[in-house]
């Protein structure tokens, strides 16, 4: 009797050392927990540092390696199905996102490649500055995290699509222009586009 107390007062100590600390703090500390092999720890940490306040403004790079290193973590705590959620979402936060298999052994490599070839994830980039330039050419970057077709369409406020910008493959990324045209023949938007 005495010794679940002790586990859920354990459980409660822990938790309540999560409460309010940054999500790189988090961060480190999960990797720190996978690094010393004791992955339920790093699920918790790597978890918590996912809902951590400040993670919604993390890079996608900084969240893809943290649901990298949570995803190795369940693999090795016996939850494959966990570890191909985390590995989708790593995938959706970042298409670009790699494992090194210098440091993540060839069994988190395989689960990773086929979570990969299972779901394709496409992102577009632009420019943070929207202005279109007096040459007309905005480059946008189109990123996948499998080899995939993609459709790159120019919608209006109104949510309708003005214009195709692109159609075809794109297997890790490809550069796109856009001529600054709401249509194929309208004229060219110098400017702020927004």
């Amino acid at each position: 009797m005495i010794r679940p107390a002790i586990g859920l007062v354990l459980s409660i100590g822990v938790a309540s050392s999560l409460t309010g600390q940054s999500p790189d703090t988090m961060q480190v500390r999960g990797l720190t927990a996978y690094r010393a092999l004791d992955y339920e720890r790093a699920v918790l940490f790597l978890r918590a540092a996912l809902v951590a306040p400040g993670s919604a403004v993390w890079v996608d790079t900084s969240r893809a390696t943290t649901l990298l290193y949570l995803g190795a973590s369940h693999l090795f705590g016996g939850r494959a199905d966990s570890a191909a959620a985390a590995f989708r979402g790593a995938l959706a936060a970042d298409p670009r996102a790699h494992l090194d298999t210098l440091i993540f052994p060839p069994r988190v490599s395989e689960a990773f490649l086929r979570a990969r070839a299972a779901t394709a994830y496409v992102r577009i980039r632009m420019p943070s500055d929207t202005t279109v330039p007096a040459d007309g050419r905005v480059p946008i970057r189109i990123y996948a995290s499998w080899p995939s077709t993609a459709q790159v369409d120019l919608i209006n406020d109104a949510g309708e699509k003005v214009r195709r910008l692109y159609s075809g493959p794109v297997a890790d990324s490809l550069d796109i222009d856009w001529d600054g045209r709401d249509t194929a023949e309208g004229t060219p938007r110098h400017g702020p586009t927004g």
